[in-house]
Order: structure tokens, then C-alpha cells, then sequence
């Protein structure tokens, strides 16, 4: 399978200082991939590499080959170096009937995972507000379209990317909330893109 599209080959170890690599394979191809170029530029310290090539599909698939890229990974590091530092999966809960095997698949192979209930523009809307009640996918997604963060052709860019830290705290609040109500773990709404986003800003 060819390297991703778009990211050089690492420097040889030793050459000079190497920026972290995050590798992230995502369930959708337009928003997702959109926001994340918008953060890419803001953090000039890692490199954020969206695999075109392996995205686009469900969750338990995206495990698979996010699986298969680490393993690889890893056999290549021997002689080269590593492809990436990170993997990372991001995906919805949505109403995929493999999550729980996606997820088990994901801690088993020590994938990251970044899943949002009830989709991704839940993450996008904690940018400007609170969302603490149950709401179904087109209703978050015709949220984030008002308040101006997505359009028919995806993420419009825009200052509100840099509060995400913002985003997360609301997203930390979501679960706390939960665990206080004795819902079950990621119940809808949740997101947990702001560990991912952490990850970044602390290596860059």
C-alpha cells in the first residue's frame, strides 16, 4: 500500500530534529479532514497526515487498516524509522451495528480512537456553546451550518477554530456529566476529538 499522499518521508534519525507524525484515518471525508488542515496550519510543530487512502469507511473497518498501518509501522521502524508516531481513528457513533467490536478491535491494538454521539459537528459546535441535551445527527449538523462553521461544501475557516481548548473543556463536562447520571460511556452527546487535539498541542 503506497505512503499517504502529501507527507515527505521522515528524515533519517538523527538529521535533525523530526516533528511528531499523527496519523489519523477518519469515517468522514469532507468536514473532518477539513477541520483538521485548519488546525494543521495553526500548529506548525507536528505534522497532522489525513490518509485519504484508508478513510471513508466504517468504524470497524477504519480500525482494521489503522491496525494493519501500525503494524507495518513498527516493521519498518526496524530499518527506517517509523511511518508515524500516532494513529488515530475518528469516527460517530451514529448507528453503526459493529461499535463495540470497533472499539474492543481499537483498545486491543492500541489504536486511538476520537468518536463522537452523535456525530463530528457536535465537537464543532462545542467551539461557541453548550450542548447537554440528547440531539439527533441533522440537528447538530444544521447547528454548526447556522452558527457558521460548516457549509455545502465543508468547514469554513474562521477564528472559532483556535478555541477548541474551549471545546474540550465543554466535551470534559459532557462526560462528567454522564458518569454523574449513570448513563453509559459516550452516551449521546459526547466527543472525545479534544484528546486527540491535546495530543497535538502538547507536541508541537
Amino acid at each position: 500500500m503506497p505512503r499517504s499522499r502529501g507527507v515527505p518521508p521522515r528524515p533519517a534519525i538523527g538529521s535533525r530534529k523530526q516533528r511528531k507524525v499523527f496519523r489519523v484515518l477518519a469515517e468522514g471525508v469532507v468536514t473532518e479532514p477539513g477541520y483538521l488542515t485548519l488546525i494543521a496550519r495553526r500548529y506548525r510543530g507536528v505534522t497532522i497526515d489525513y490518509d485519504r487512502d484508508n478513510s471513508g469507511a466504517d468504524p470497524y473497518t477504519l480500525v482494521k487498516r489503522a491496525r494493519d498501518l501500525q503494524a507495518r509501522s513498527r516493521r519498518r521502524s526496524r530499518r527506517e524509522g517509523p511511518d508515524f508516531d500516532e494513529i488515530w481513528c475518528v469516527f460517530d457513533i451514529d448507528e453503526h451495528p459493529n461499535m463495540a467490536s470497533a472499539l474492543q478491535e481499537a483498545r486491543d491494538a492500541g489504536v486511538n480512537v476520537a468518536v463522537s454521539n452523535p456525530c463530528f459537528e457536535l465537537w464543532l459546535v462545542l467551539h461557541e456553546r453548550d450542548h447537554t441535551a440528547w440531539i439527533h445527527r441533522h440537528d447538530i449538523q444544521r447547528a454548526a451550518r447556522d452558527i457558521g462553521m460548516i457549509d455545502g461544501k465543508g468547514i469554513i475557516d474562521g477564528d472559532w477554530v483556535a478555541s477548541w481548548p474551549i471545546a474540550a473543556e465543554r466535551a470534559d463536562r459532557l462526560t462528567e456529566m454522564h458518569e454523574g447520571n449513570g448513563s453509559p460511556p459516550g452516551e449521546n452527546p459526547s466527543t472525545t476529538v479534544g484528546h486527540l487535539l491535546r495530543q497535538i498541542d502538547e507536541e508541537s
